[in-house]
């Protein structure tokens, strides 16, 4: 199979990830039954105050012009720096997309999310992985180091920047 270069796809990257912000904004305020799993169990009181409308809507707008801004530098500058920082993204949208998955299996309902995870966030970021792998620009560890990366920052990314978000509401 002939694989893409990464560089002819890396432009969606920022679409994609605000179609899944959309989507999740949609699902968390716009619906008529609001989705209450964020604030119907333990979790209420730990985040259930950082989800209201207006600080998720600054949130994912920063967040989406972030990713869009570094998706442009790394087409300009191409060095190892914004690479890494892509690869930093890549993993988190990756790792964010699998939690969608799990999230609706716990919570045994639709999550706000799931349908771009599963057919955009999982997909897309899971073949730009490969396709750096194929062309030798990561290895299997440094796949699994970014993944694991993903994981540990992936949270406190998101509180960070929800947090940073109060501020301007």
């Amino acid at each position: 199979m002939k694989t893409t270069d990464p560089y002819n796809i890396l432009w969606l990257l920022p679409f994609i990830f605000a179609l899944h912000n959309y989507e999740e904004y949609y699902g968390l305020f716009i619906t008529t039954e609001p989705v209450s799993f964020l604030t119907d169990n333990f979790l209420g009181d730990l985040v259930g105050g950082l989800y209201d409308r207006d600080t998720f809507l600054v949130a994912i707008i920063f967040l989406s012009v972030s990713v869009a801004l570094l998706v442009i530098l790394e087409y300009l500058i191409r060095n190892r720096v914004t690479f890494e920082l892509i690869l930093l993204v890549t993993a988190i949208l990756l790792v964010n997309g699998l939690s969608h998955i799990i999230q609706a299996i716990i919570f045994f309902t639709y999550v706000p999310g799931l349908i771009t995870a599963v057919l955009l966030l999982i997909p897309y970021m899971s073949y730009l992985l490969y396709v750096w792998k194929k062309q030798g620009r990561i290895n299997r560890n440094e796949m699994g180091r970014s993944l694991l990366k993903g994981a540990v920052f992936m949270v406190p990314i998101i509180v960070g920047i929800l947090l940073l978000s109060k501020f301007f509401v």
